[in-house]
């Protein structure tokens, strides 16, 4: 049974801060921590309306918290498909950090870019940049291939 405090008016303490975080990033590990401590240490710094409660617990604003969680949500769904790129041809094969990819694999990213832009997994923001640097990785291994071949 989880235990409950009477906190201030649109407060909420830093476990129960810690289970919005992870139930809006999707964390399914009950036990997960990764959020509880980095909002713990903020708090004591007076980030999200922080301020203590008690002798040793903190306590933080819940519309500051669900805002964190958000930015945090945006920012995973923007690095989701974030591709590596470099800027002159010559140097593909010297540093191989170009990704090799055929139309088949781009046509299947494609279909799990809208899968998870029809189940609003993603923002539209997230999508439009993802279906931005598949176009752009299709394109760059066009003109690598290209450049290569009239070598």
């Amino acid at each position: 049974m989880v235990r409950k405090y009477k906190t201030d008016p649109g407060y909420v303490t830093i476990p129960e801060a810690n289970d919005i975080v992870r139930r809006m990033l999707r964390i399914v590990d009950k036990d997960d921590k990764t959020y509880y401590n980095k909002i713990l240490e903020k708090a004591k710094h007076g980030a999200f309306g922080g301020k203590k409660y008690k002798k040793r617990m903190y306590q933080v604003r819940r519309k500051d918290i669900e805002q964190y969680a958000q930015e945090l949500l945006k920012d995973q769904q923007l690095n989701l498909y974030d591709f590596e790129f470099t800027s002159n041809l010559n140097n593909v094969n010297k540093i191989n950090n170009l990704h090799n990819i055929d139309s088949d694999t781009a046509r299947n990213i494609n279909s799990y870019l809208n899968y998870l832009k029809h189940f609003e997994i993603i923002t539209e923001e997230a999508f439009q940049h993802g279906k931005r640097n598949l176009i752009l990785l299709l394109e760059l291994n066009k003109l690598a291939v290209n450049h290569h071949n009239s070598l």
